[in-house]
């Protein structure tokens, strides 16, 4: 069973002057479904066009980030090749004028790219550990500006849900 109940518009007035709790109960009511209405029509699609912004804004520095670390890779790749290829030829002359043993040979071949590997190893997390603070840093920047669009909107969906409200409620009051 529900009751329904129509009040003119005298009435009201008459409900909203005599009754301050009331007053409030009714302008917190109506600001409620106006930012309600507001946000799910426009919000979603504002968020989501702000986000798809602030990553296009940085796409072209995470390519060229990758870009970058794949042709430092290709080039340590590259370098390393080369030096093996130098020290196995000097320790092949060397072998072939000394005489060293296969063992010998070996051991000073998996010896030297040990070495070589080591180095590379060790230049290459420094450069890894270069592209993670940059990339770090991007994601803070988007993070900060993304949070600051957030806020103004915010606050531009407050500041518009509060105009509409009065302008309500003052259409009402001087009916």
């Amino acid at each position: 069973m529900s009751i329904t109940m129509r009040l003119d518009a005298p009435a009201v007035r008459d409900l909203i002057k005599a009754n301050d709790e009331f007053r409030l109960e009714l302008q917190s009511a109506v600001t409620q479904e106006i930012v309600r209405g507001l946000y799910e029509k426009s919000i979603p699609q504002q968020v989501l066009d702000a986000i798809n912004n602030q990553f296009a804004q940085h796409k072209q520095d995470l390519t060229q980030a990758v870009a970058v670390n794949e042709s430092l890779k290709t080039a340590f790749d590259k370098a390393l090749t080369g030096i093996v290829a130098t020290t196995r030829s000097s320790a092949n002359n060397y072998a072939t004028t000394r005489q060293l043993s296969p063992e010998a040979k070996s051991m000073v071949d998996a010896r030297v790219y040990q070495l070589i590997k080591e180095v590379i190893d060790e230049k290459t997390e420094g450069f890894n550990a270069r592209i993670d603070a940059a990339i770090e840093r991007m994601e803070r920047r988007a993070e900060n500006m993304m949070e600051a669009r957030l806020k103004a909107f915010d606050k531009a969906y407050h500041d518009l849900a509060l105009q509409k409200v009065m302008e309500k409620f003052v259409s009402f009051s001087t009916n």
